[in-house]
């Protein structure tokens, strides 16, 4: 999870070894965690061109897509993956996700379905159908959803919070005991902390507790403050240098 410090040492070795798929498919990797998309996609294609039966690289590349939201053409990368292997997880997965995105929710919950009766112990796949679920107001089945992942993975940030989200409030004294429990892991992810202080912030809210929510909230914040990569100054100078350049004569 150092993306600044693998670039240059995937960039060094296809320098070397300009057809190496896999660092191929780990320098997109990076460049996509940098927001580069393009850059990673001419990475990715170049890879499959040179390998096409790269299994983790035409999956990251459906990822990709769908990123891009070019649904269709990341169905068309999984379709590939799963029709020379039909029960692979990670390409089911990614397709549910994209079926989530376009709206095919009653399909989305099958292939969760299907993932989970071969292997139940998943707590990201136990989310993502609570997710779905909660889409197709079948309430008590997602909450179901979510607290099996609670239970698979107490640390994971994201089912709590998406627990704690649910109107009305399941959230009992109990769960937000176990939360401010996670949070005094020192090895707990900064994604899984923010996710935990915007949970019990809600379950406070919806207590009325305002102070402690709003305590929750401001540190949730602040921590998400570090993954935004946002200068306003920078905006500033990119909206006068665009009302600069796109004037009736450039159009013209």
């Amino acid at each position: 999870n150092r993306p600044a410090d693998a670039e240059p040492i995937m960039r060094s070795r296809l320098q070397r070894l300009p057809m190496d798929v896999a660092a191929m498919c780990l320098l997109a990797d990076v460049v996509a965690r940098n927001g580069l998309l393009n850059d990673a996609e001419t990475l990715l294609s170049r890879c499959l061109a040179l390998s096409p039966s790269y299994r983790a690289a035409r999956q990251n590349y459906a990822v990709l897509l769908m990123w891009q939201n070019r649904p269709t053409e990341a169905l068309k990368e999984c379709d590939r993956l799963l029709a020379t292997a039909p029960k692979d997880p990670g390409a089911l997965n990614v397709k549910a996700n994209i079926l989530r995105r376009l709206g095919e929710y009653e399909d989305c919950v099958h292939i969760y379905e299907g993932v989970l009766d071969r292997d139940s112990q998943q707590p990201k796949v136990w989310t993502s159908l609570g997710h779905t679920l909660r889409t197709l107001g079948r309430t008590e089945e997602c909450v179901g959803a979510y607290r099996k992942a609670i239970i698979l993975a107490p640390h994971g940030g994201e089912a709590w919070w998406s627990l704690a989200n649910i109107k009305p409030s399941p959230v009992a004294d109990s769960d937000i005991a176990a939360m401010r429990l996670q949070l005094e892991a020192p090895d707990l992810t900064l994604e899984d902390r923010i996710h935990f202080h915007f949970a019990i912030g809600k379950a406070f809210e919806d207590r009325n507790e305002f102070d402690e929510s709003f305590r929750h909230y401001a540190d949730g914040n602040s921590l998400f403050h570090q993954t935004v990569r946002y200068d306003p100054a920078e905006m500033t100078d990119l909206v006068h240098r665009s009302k600069a350049l796109f004037n009736p004569a450039f159009f013209a």
